[in-house]
């Protein structure tokens, strides 16, 4: 038994994306680098200028500590609310359970970007199995789709912007490490 490998198109689009990954990491890299480098080096030459290196890094990490804990302070009280449209939402269109796809949404949306698209998936196949027409099979996912899209889009961007603001340098630099490991 032969077992014949990848042919030469697949290994050239295997090479080709990672290729292009790395590509356009480096070129948004080197924009923040020359963009907020300077404001990223004034700060640091803040910490080195204070002989007192271990109050400095406590008080750090104080900051740090608190605005983790504001950051999910606002996200629990997105999600809450979300949960809240979402029990309304399927209250109103006649699924069976709507405290449970307010919770689920809640709780899921935690998760970005996988945990909206399996509670709609979940809420798509109860809907399924739960209404005749079509029109009433596909109102409920719709309208947790539209929620999460205005929630994901709009609402947060909006009030975590609001909040809580991050040189661009180390959010693109979070992405890339975090996304590697990923």
């Amino acid at each position: 038994v032969v077992v014949a490998g990848p042919n030469l198109f697949n290994r050239i689009m295997d090479s080709t994306q990672s290729f292009l990954v790395g590509l356009i990491s480096y070129i948004v890299l080197v924009y923040f680098l020359l963009t907020f480098s300077t404001a990223l080096a004034k700060d640091a030459g803040k910490l080195l200028e204070n002989k007192k290196y271990s109050l400095t890094l406590i008080k750090i990490a104080r900051e740090a500590q608190s605005r983790i804990s504001n950051y999910l302070l606002v996200i629990t009280a997105i999600n809450i609310v979300l949960g809240c449209l979402i029990t309304l939402a399927t209250w109103a269109t006649g699924l069976p359970n709507p405290l449970v796809w307010g919770a689920t949404g809640a709780l899921l949306n935690y998760i970005p970007y996988l945990g909206p698209a399996i509670n709609i998936g979940i809420v798509a196949m109860v809907s399924l199995l739960s209404f005749d027409t079509m029109g009433q099979i596909v109102l409920p996912p719709l309208l947790l789709l539209i929620l999460n899209i205005i929630e994901g889009q709009v609402v947060q961007p909006l009030t975590v912007g609001r909040v809580f603001t991050i040189n661009p340098l180390i959010v693109f630099l979070s992405i890339i490490l975090w996304g590697w490991l990923w």
